[in-house]
């Protein structure tokens, strides 16, 4: 009777050391998958749909190539003289804009002076991927311009604030 208690102890035992050595080599072979980055959205409603506003304004703007709110748009470094042809004949008709909530996005996106001191931390960043369709209203155009006609899909806008308050302003677009 003894000899059989020994015996089931050693077995359960061995089952414990055998499963908890599975567990461990599983992690360890796992241990260079990387987790995706959970989505961290640190906007209210209110501040998406104001800088999604911004973004609308924009499109607005560069089809009826109005410089003053095309202005009112972007930051100064990026707004253009009264005699500038923002639209240069292009149609862009908007299709879909999407937050892009990827907090590695807007960490990548902030701004820094050549100090090394940040301007704009990632809290006042917001990212969003646009669609659009593109066209021309003579071939002309078309040739000046610097993307073909067509589907653009998960185009980026990134658009900055100076402070919580501060209104979204679009500091750069592309891909």
């Amino acid at each position: 009777m003894m000899r059989k208690n020994i015996i089931v102890v050693i077995i359960v035992g061995l089952l414990l050391v055998l499963l908890s050595s599975c567990g461990n080599t599983a992690d360890k072979k796992n241990s260079h998958v990387k987790k995706p980055p959970k989505e961290n959205v640190p906007f209210t409603n209110q501040e998406i749909n104001d800088a999604r506003e911004v973004v609308l304004n924009y499109f607005k703007a560069t089809n009826e190539n109005d410089i003053e709110s095309y202005n009112q748009c972007v930051v100064r470094t990026k707004q253009v003289d009264k005699n500038k042809d923002i639209y240069a004949g292009a149609n862009r008709e908007l299709k879909e804009i999407r937050l892009n909530s990827n907090p590695d996005m807007r960490e990548n996106e902030s701004l820094y002076n050549t100090n090394g001191k940040e301007l704009v931390s990632p809290e006042n960043v917001i990212v969003f991927e646009v669609d659009f369709d593109l066209s021309f209203e003579s071939k002309e155009a078309e040739l000046n311009y610097t993307m073909p006609p067509g589907a653009v899909e998960n185009y980026l806008y990134i658009l900055v604030r100076d402070s919580q308050k501060g209104p979204w302003m679009i500091n750069g677009w592309g891909y």
